[in-house]
């Protein structure tokens, strides 16, 4: 199926902002569940050199930087999406030609493609 045919259906069923807000959130479900195990991890793989008082400083760091990554979420997946909606409009239109189709299409099929990675990322921390 051509990816203009596509862009077009799916703003037809589907408000853009209804993904980008299930990216949101899946996003920040990862980055909030995931934060134990990705702490655990960089504190496991710290030099055997590191002293107590490291170990504190680098948790402390990781948990200070949780609140500022997660209020961000909603620029960052909002400017992915809009990288990869822009990626796939110029190469649609390079590819197949030029027919018109809107941005906004190619931003939602975007947004409704980062959904699967994220809740790999969901289904990976919960059966870890």
């Amino acid at each position: 199926m051509h990816p203009g045919a596509v862009s077009r259906k799916i703003t037809r069923v589907l408000a853009w902002w209804r993904p980008f807000v299930t990216v949101v959130l899946c996003a920040a479900c990862v980055g909030v569940a995931g934060h134990p195990v990705i702490t655990t991890t960089v504190i496991a793989h710290l030099p055997r050199s590191a002293t107590p008082e490291d170990l504190v400083q680098v948790h402390a760091w990781l948990d200070a930087d949780l609140l500022p990554r997660t209020l961000l979420l909603p620029v960052r997946v909002g400017a992915e999406s809009a990288v990869g909606g822009l990626l796939l409009l110029v190469l649609s239109k390079a590819l197949w030609g030029g027919t018109g189709e809107a941005f906004k299409g190619y931003f939602v099929l975007s947004l409704v493609g980062s959904v699967i990675p994220r809740a790999g990322q969901l289904a990976a921390i919960a059966f870890a």
